[in-house]
């Protein structure tokens, strides 16, 4: 899977970054599957509650693709919450503490960990372009992209989001508002993606 030039340290960097990575998906699966019963109380916005199941699939789905990796390197699979990194520990210690109330943090909390996934499936993307893995750079950067599509969604419903929490809330929202909060919405309706797995030199192997 590596290129032949490629160093053991650099190696022992990228399979344990896949190692983090794939505790990091096992502890998002189980925030978004704690989210489920609270936020179907927020029936007005039955989209979001789909996206959150959709979220919560795609998570299985990267888990299992980061234990296939692992598994190839023969390297050890981690259990519970072990990181190699202390930094994700820390992150994810502070997650698990955060109790969402309203709908408005909900939306946050799950913005704001799409953005540490999107990192941490960069450094992964870069790490595996350094190796010369082209396997695991497709992997990874197929999640970046996955993630990156979600944090959009996220973003551009933000503004609507706020809206229905304060009515859930009791809060008198003035009816062009929600006009105004459409037009937000179209800020974060355009980006591209590069795809990098096709630029690794065809000297690597599986």
């Amino acid at each position: 899977m590596f290129n032949s030039n490629t160093s053991e340290q650099l190696k022992e960097k990228l399979v344990a970054h896949i190692q983090d990575v794939y505790v990091m998906e096992q502890e998002f699966g189980k925030m978004l599957d704690s989210f489920d019963k609270p936020i179907t109380e927020f029936k007005r916005f039955p989209e979001f509650r789909a996206r959150v199941l959709g979220c919560l699939d795609e998570c299985k789905e990267h888990t299992t693709h980061m234990r296939e990796l692992i598994e190839f390197y023969k390297a050890s699979v981690p259990t519970g919450r072990k990181f190699t990194s202390p930094f994700f520990g820390n992150f994810i210690t502070f997650f698990s503490t955060l109790k969402p109330v309203t709908f408005t943090d909900y939306a946050t909390t799950l913005y704001t960990f799409s953005q540490f996934e999107i990192a941490q499936y960069s450094i992964l993307t870069t790490l595996a372009l350094a190796c010369g893995d082209k396997e695991t750079t497709r992997i990874a950067e197929e999640h970046l992209r996955t993630e990156i599509e979600t944090q959009r969604w996220l973003f551009e419903r933000l503004p609507e989001v706020c809206l229905y929490s304060l009515e859930y809330e009791g809060v008198n929202v003035p009816q062009n508002s929600w006009e105004s909060a459409r037009q937000l919405e179209l800020v974060g309706s355009a980006a591209t993606f590069p795809t990098f797995s096709a630029n690794v030199p065809q000297t690597t192997i599986r």
